[in-house]
């Protein structure tokens, strides 16, 4: 058997190619999208509560959201519109089962709204009518650090604005949290 001498280059190559399957295992996509594990851990636990997303991990989470009312509604505009890509990298790995079941569909999205804060409800995870379900399931911490958002899907200027009081059967609700600076979906309902 004859051995070749390597180079450095080649071992360089070799422990680049090492490091890309390891990203895939540790949170980072089959298909060559990053998803560091710092931003995107395991989820905590998945409840048996009727959704197929879990709990988030509270690794890396910030005490509560900078600036969440506005970043939620980037977040939110694009959530849903763009690809489900670019919802996973939206949304905490927790969420991710939906998000995957939701674009399996292969239903029509429409192009990213623009979400102003007089189309939301907003605040605290604890102000969310899903309180007592994320507490008893996920616990309170991950209560306490969550930001709630409430959203009427389909809104535009043409339709009566529909409110938590008067349609609260259409409403869209977020849970959100805030992870190395990035804000991510966690929870969705429906």
């Amino acid at each position: 058997m004859r051995l070749w001498p390597v180079g450095l280059p080649v071992i360089a190559l070799l422990a680049l190619a090492g490091c890309s399957s390891n990203n895939a295992t540790a949170g980072g996509s089959p298909n060559g999208d990053a998803f560091p594990p710092s931003i995107y851990p395991r989820p905590a636990s998945f409840p048996n509560w009727g959704s197929p997303n879990g709990c988030a991990s509270l690794k890396n989470v910030a005490s509560s959201p900078r600036n969440p009312r506005r970043a939620s509604l980037r977040v939110l505009s694009q959530w849903g519109h763009i690809s489900k890509t670019r919802d996973l990298h939206l949304s905490d790995r927790a969420e991710w089962p939906t998000v995957r079941e939701d674009w399996a569909h292969g239903s029509e999205h429409s192009p990213p709204v623009d979400l102003r804060s007089n189309d939301v409800v907003q605040g605290p995870g604890a102000r969310s009518p899903y309180a007592n379900l994320v507490r008893n399931n996920c616990g309170q911490p991950l209560l306490d650090k969550s930001w709630w958002v409430a959203v009427c899907p389909g809104q535009d200027s043409q339709q009566t604005r529909c409110t938590l009081r008067t349609e609260p059967a259409l409403i869209e609700h977020f849970m959100l949290l805030s992870r190395r600076r990035h804000l991510l979906v966690w929870f969705t309902n429906p």
